[in-house]
């Protein structure tokens, strides 16, 4: 755009001309179908699939595929060039794609939509392709996830409480119904429709469902904090509850720290896929229990782990030789698995599938909320916000990192390309390093702009 009016201003053209350019520039030139023009669309896009696609499905790749939904996505009113809207899978920058949705759909800023595409090809009735789609919106915190092949939308609430699938599947529908069952099916995917919510009311069970994955992950954090202060006040002379409950913040933040880097594929020295899990079965095989408690495995993984990453965090620490109970410690290792429903449905908990603002939220909460002993000795939570505000400890969520980012780093290297190769940037209270990550991403992407031109 700077170029065109530069060109322009170039050529002399009236003062009045490019004003009116730059307000055309202003208005989104994508212009949003009626439904009964989205209804002829796709018609028109049935009948292309009859004619050049069907039999010719088994040597078309992904991205034929995705080319495809991508014009089902167009007809439904988003705007698939629009960040703001639509954002696709990067294959070549990410390692373990099955760990990305392939699109996810945005409103006003807010994950509204996750897409797992396969190819024409491929049979939707696969579990594991149904998992991933119902684990993407599940940690996405996302209410609806779509399952398509082109030729066939499969629509889900991970959030229903449902030991199946089935249970948790609002619709299908197939390609030969897409026109027929547009106004009924379709049609309740498009922009608008989504904004307002219409396919939850409509098709979504008016039962209970799943609380959002972060206020489940906080609850079994929270649990297993309270398991750890009661064993440890009840096995050890220790009469002061605040350092029972500095113990138990201590061993919850090692966990914490092995089960996010497991989960990303860190650990790579140790020849193990769960070691907390791993270690736990190991005990549970050994005949010497009593003799060698289940804390003493924990001693020996936290004295391996501090060999080869040498941080603060697990260096040694009173809390490594307190008596705590195996079952309890047992009880403590499986909240950091897995989340239990009230229906005894179980979702396996996969830290590597948490967006960022999930983990802070985590964070958040766990700073916030304490742990009191009363008169009685019960043991009360309580969220003292007061804390946080004591600490300094605050998670500043995604879109304002971005605003900010994108106001201040980006802004300045577009105007000062010059300064590409010799920007310094310094966050001097990092905190999780949400601003970091954000601006290292935006240099490098101004890198990989300079590298193209």
């Amino acid at each position: 755009m700077v170029t065109i009016l530069s060109t322009l201003a170039n050529f002399e053209i009236t003062p009045i001309l490019v004003k009116l350019y730059k307000q055309i520039e202003v208005f989104n030139p994508y212009m949003p179908y009626s439904k009964e023009e989205a209804k002829l669309k796709i018609k028109e896009l049935v009948v292309e699939y009859i004619s050049k696609i069907k039999d010719r499905e088994l040597s078309l790749d992904e991205r034929n595929t995705e080319r495809f939904i991508e014009r089902i996505l167009q007809i439904l009113n988003w705007d698939i060039d629009n960040f703001d809207q639509v954002i696709r899978r990067d294959s070549f920058k990410v390692e373990d794609r099955t760990k990305i949705p392939d699109y996810v759909l945005y409103i006003n800023g807010e994950k509204k939509v996750v897409i797992e595409a396969k190819v024409f090809s491929e049979s939707l009735d696969n579990p594991k392709y149904i998992k991933q789609a119902l684990e993407y919106g599940y940690y996405s915190q996302v209410r609806i996830s779509i399952l398509t092949n082109g030729k066939e939308i499969r629509v889900y609430d991970p959030f229903i409480l449902s030991k199946s699938s089935e249970g948790k599947l609002l619709f299908s529908v197939h390609i030969n119904q897409y026109e027929n069952l547009f106004d009924q099916r379709l049609w309740f995917l498009s922009y608008n429709e989504i904004k307002d919510n219409t396919i939850l009311a409509k098709f979504a069970s008016k039962g209970e469902v799943k609380k959002p994955v972060s206020e489940e992950v906080i609850d079994n954090i929270i649990k297993g904090r309270k398991l750890l202060i009661d064993s440890i006040l009840r096995l050890n002379k220790i009469d002061d509850f605040k350092i029972a409950r500095e113990h138990a913040h201590k061993i919850i933040n090692r966990f914490l720290f092995i089960r996010v880097a497991e989960d990303r594929g860190f650990f790579k020295e140790f020849d193990h896929g769960r070691i907390l899990e791993d270690r736990v079965n190991i005990f549970k095989k050994r005949i010497s229990q009593k003799i060698k408690p289940l804390m003493n495995e924990m001693k020996e993984l936290f004295m391996e782990i501090n060999e080869v990453y040498n941080g603060e965090l697990f260096k040694p620490h009173p809390c490594e030789e307190l008596k705590i109970d195996s079952e309890s410690l047992g009880k403590v290792i499986y909240l950091m698995y897995y989340i239990k429903h009230e229906n005894g449905e179980e979702d396996q908990v996969d830290f590597s599938k948490l967006d960022a603002d999930v983990l802070g939220s985590i964070y958040e909460k766990f700073l916030g909320t304490v742990i009191y002993e009363t008169k009685s000795g019960k043991l009360i939570e309580k969220v003292d916000n007061g804390i946080r505000k004591e600490m300094g400890q605050y998670y500043t969520p995604q879109y304002i990192v971005d605003f900010i980012v994108q106001n201040t780093i980006n802004s300045y290297l577009e105007e000062n390309r010059d300064k590409l190769f010799s920007i310094k940037i310094i966050d001097p209270a990092c905190g999780s390093g949400a601003f970091l990550i954000k601006a290292f991403d935006s240099v490098y992407n101004h890198y990989l702009d300079f590298n193209k031109q």
